[in-house]
């Protein structure tokens, strides 16, 4: 995001396409699903105004590696520690001793350009919402400034003994082989592919082909075509693109090189597609671009913090003007004044050095400080607590991104040495249930199986970019449970929100058929509610304001509305195959509300996504009786009592 000293009208205006088209992205993530190719734009653009910078100085013989720090201290430090400094002050006010104690790690990887990392091994179901996180955006600048470390000492080296010439197909090659890599790593290591800098190198180095090898003018008949369709690449991830597109890999070399043909085409005469974006509402965004990114992803994680994470239009769009006007201050207040002073290598380097320390205590203040509990009462803090009431053997018995777990050693719920005879099979959406349910079985004498993955539910054929082992693991599933005579039922459970309709209903009927054809009985449970807040944060600041904790929840009608199709699809298999209906929106639903709080029982979800022990427990106590009904009068008026003891925990 660096700022050529002769600024090109049209780079500015694929500044404000790339900023703008993340802005919308965050804020109305339906609006322009593609939008996160903003930051690929913005790569593009840094590698080639940072390489042209570079080559000139190198060229010249004016290349100091001291001075193009100090460039980028001035440049980048302001109004990134000014925006740092507002958002630990937001995070005083506003998150959870747990949630400014992460702040604290996120600022300190922040200030050495490390987020990116940190991001990536906080990408976990006990590690919080990622759009509750008002520091996620800044692991692209870690990408950018990994990058600058390494790339202008060997650019140097490599111009000095090679030429410009032979740099030019090195840098093509090296943006080939990036691509190449990302590709792979989008498939293997998705997570760490989005995150991390060596399969983000490509976008950059195509930035540096274009300064190595933009040394005469584009012939006017060619610029026009360039542009064009330069500008379509760009446009058609937008609208095309979504978080189910594996990412970067192939799909970033398409606006990516839009990036680049748009560049080329302006070098010499700028053709209409040039001309269009360099018109003066976009040269706006363009100049605030870099302050607009910084400032907008804060204001809207907070604002989500505080109103959930389906943000109400009206809440939505204030946001955005907030982070606009944030903004133009920092750009005119800040950023700019810095630039026009100029200043000294030792002033450069002696404030950067400076905010550095500012943001590392404050970091160890909130890290050690563990989130400065005091902010809050006991009676809030009981209600925080309810993000640590999960299943305690989720990494033990969970199958997560790691290799899954064979089915002989699925692990067991219930009465030591009992042998298992209901598995529950499902993705998270099981984990809760199957301890809940192993309690109630233990009080029976007997147990259940474990059979849960992250991101695959039950559905055979299910491929997912997320979890590659996932239909692997659903056929070695099946075939276990199938040669499994201990087990008599199954119980089968899947978030449908999060997958694709046909797939998920496809592959989930395949399971059910071959499970029925075998004589297993079968419960199938219909959706289970999910929240759009991270319930024990919100719970517990409404506690804080006093507010009523049992009207707060989902709308009805809203999880109605999203749920509706599989919930006529599972009871089409229920009627069909003869199988058990199981219904958990009857014990967390009334007529208005799906709630996330019973002043019986306590928090209901320990995140936004997953029922917490007590609410597991809570809604699994009809389906416990139906299902161990052959026990004894004694021990069923135990289990009974053992049940009340539960849910009043």
């Amino acid at each position: 995001m660096h700022k050529s000293p002769h600024i090109r009208l049209d780079i500015q205006g694929l500044r404000a396409i790339a900023v703008l088209s993340v802005v919308i992205f965050h804020a109305w993530p339906t609006a322009l699903p593609g939008g996160y190719i903003g930051v690929d734009v913005f790569f593009v653009i840094s590698g080639y105004l940072i390489s042209s910078i570079l080559i000139k100085d190198i060229e010249g013989g004016r290349f100091s590696i001291v001075e193009f720090y100090r460039r980028r201290i001035a440049r980048i430090f302001p109004a990134l520690f000014l925006m740092l400094a507002v958002v630990a002050v937001g995070g005083y006010f506003i998150l959870t001793p747990e949630g400014l104690k992460e702040l604290g790690r996120n600022l300190v990887s922040t200030t050495f350009f490390v987020s990116n990392i940190d991001f990536w091994l906080l990408t976990g179901y006990f590690d919080g919402a990622a759009d509750l996180k008002p520091l996620l955006h800044t692991w692209s600048l870690a990408v950018e400034e990994q990058f600058y470390i390494v790339y202008p000492p060997l650019l140097y080296l490599l111009l000095s003994r090679l030429g410009r010439s032979r740099v030019t197909w090195l840098a093509v090659g090296g943006a080939a082989l990036g691509l190449a890599f990302s590709e792979l790593a989008v498939h293997r290591w998705p997570t760490a592919a989005y995150f991390l800098a060596p399969s983000r190198a490509f976008e950059l180095l195509i930035g540096c082909v274009l300064a190595c090898g933009a040394t005469r003018p584009v012939p006017q008949r060619w610029a026009g075509i360039a542009s064009g369709t330069g500008l379509a690449l760009i446009a058609a991830p937008l609208a095309l693109y979504s978080n189910a597109t594996p990412f970067p890999g192939l799909a970033a070399a398409v606006p990516t090189l839009g990036t680049a043909l748009v560049i080329w085409a302006g070098g010499g005469a700028a053709p209409a597609g040039n001309q269009w974006i360099s018109t003066p509402p976009l040269r706006f965004f363009g100049d605030i671009s870099y302050s607009l990114y910084l400032w907008h992803w804060p204001v809207l994680a907070y604002a989500r913090n505080l109103y959930g994470l389906e943000l109400p239009p009206l809440v939505a769009a204030a946001a955005v003007v907030l982070a606009v006007a944030l903004s133009l201050a920092s750009f005119h207040l800040v950023e700019q004044p810095v630039l026009q002073r100029r200043l000294s290598t030792r002033t450069c380097f002696k404030y950067g050095i400076l905010a550095n320390l500012g943001a590392s205590a404050l970091a160890a203040l909130f890290a050690l400080g563990q989130g400065l509990p005091s902010r809050f009462t006991p009676e809030v803090h009981a209600l925080f607590e309810a993000r640590n009431d999960f299943n305690t053997r989720r990494i033990q018995c969970h199958n997560d991104a790691s290799q899954p777990i064979p089915y002989a050693r699925n692990c067991v719920y219930g009465a030591p040495g009992a042998a298992p005879d209901l598995a529950v099979w499902g993705d998270s959406h099981g984990t809760e249930l199957v301890a809940a349910l192993g309690e109630q079985a233990r009080l029976a004498d007997r147990s259940v199986l474990q059979i849960t993955a992250s991101a695959c539910p039950p559905a055979m054929g299910f491929k997912s970019k997320e979890r590659p082992h996932c239909d692997e693991l659903n056929r070695q599933t099946l075939d276990g449970l199938l040669g499994d005579r201990r087990i008599q039922t199954v119980l089968l459970v899947a978030n449908p929100a999060r997958y694709d309709g046909p797939q998920l209903e496809q592959g989930f009927q395949k399971t059910v058929q071959r499970l029925s054809a075998s004589g297993k009985r079968i419960i199938l449970v219909s959706a289970i509610p999910v929240m759009t807040q991270d319930p024990p944060a919100f719970i517990g600041r409404a506690q804080s304001l006093h507010q009523d904790l049992e009207s707060l929840g989902r709308p009805r009608s809203a999880y109605e509305r999203e749920t509706n199709k599989w919930q006529n699809f599972v009871q089409l298999l229920h009627a069909r195959y003869q199988t058990q209906y199981f219904d958990p929106s009857a014990a967390l639903c009334d007529d208005a509300v799906c709630h996330m709080y019973r002043r019986d029982t306590g928090v209901l979800y320990f995140n936004s996504d997953h029922l917490s022990l007590k609410g597991a427990t809570f809604v699994t106590r009809q389906l416990a009786r139906e299902i161990y009904t052959n026990v004894s009068t004694e021990k069923a008026q135990r289990q009974l009592a053992a049940l009340r003891v539960l849910a009043s925990q």
